[in-house]
């Protein structure tokens, strides 16, 4: 009788557990399960991605390195991959469409384009992040709002999370006006929190199941 009422126990508690772990599985980033992607793509005028002007008409490479967070190394090379061209930071974007290739920013007539993410649907899109200078720049421009960062990035840089990324927004005065760091703000900037406080969560979650485990084998 003792067993059968252990395992009842057991199955009430077990389900639950199990889909607090699923979820919280399912609510790591996309991104930050990726491989290295690369891929080749041809601008049909001049633009701009973050430290480059890219020629119309010409081939280039883009890379993105694995990273076990939500941001990720960006790289373009030319055609080749012989030369690289420029090295800078992408953030996680959850909501950026269902169809491969870049998505621009509303630049005013004359300007070149002005690349605001690359998206690829299997694993979301990542909002480029340009340099300040750049930022204010493309801000006479345009009054969409642009993410930048004052720090250098390089294929070497390993702490992502680290990276202060903050956003440009409206134009007051004639002076861009700064948004807090996106890893602290909630609804107009990509989140930008890495795995290790979900991992956190996972690993409660079993140690939960197996402090409840020993409880029941007690009783019994």
């Amino acid at each position: 009788m003792e067993v059968l009422e252990m395992n009842s126990y057991l199955k009430r508690f077990s389900m639950p557990a199990a889909m607090l772990a699923l979820a919280i599985l399912f609510a790591l980033p996309s991104f930050a399960h990726h491989p290295n992607l690369q891929t080749t793509f041809t601008v049909d005028q001049p633009t701009q991605v973050p430290g480059k002007i890219l020629e119309a008409n010409t081939t280039y490479m883009l890379k993105v390195l694995k990273s076990d967070s939500d941001r990720h190394v960006v790289q373009i090379f030319n055609e080749d991959g012989s030369k690289m061209l420029t090295t800078f930071l992408g953030v996680s974007d959850k909501e950026s469409g269902d169809k491969t290739g870049f998505r621009f920013m509303n630049m005013q007539s004359g300007d070149n384009k002005v690349v605001r993410e690359w998206v690829y649907p299997q694993y979301d899109g990542l909002k480029f992040v340009y340099s300040e200078k750049e930022a204010r720049d493309i801000r006479q421009h345009t009054n969409e709002n642009l993410l930048w960062t004052k720090n250098r990035i390089s294929a070497n840089t390993t702490d992502l999370e680290g990276i202060q990324v903050a956003g440009m927004g409206q134009t007051t005065g004639g002076r861009s006006n700064t948004e807090q760091l996106a890893r602290n703000e909630g609804a107009n900037l990509p989140r930008t929190g890495g795995e290790l406080p979900l991992l956190a969560l996972i690993g409660v979650a079993f140690l939960g199941s197996g402090l409840a485990l020993r409880f029941a084998t007690h009783r019994s």
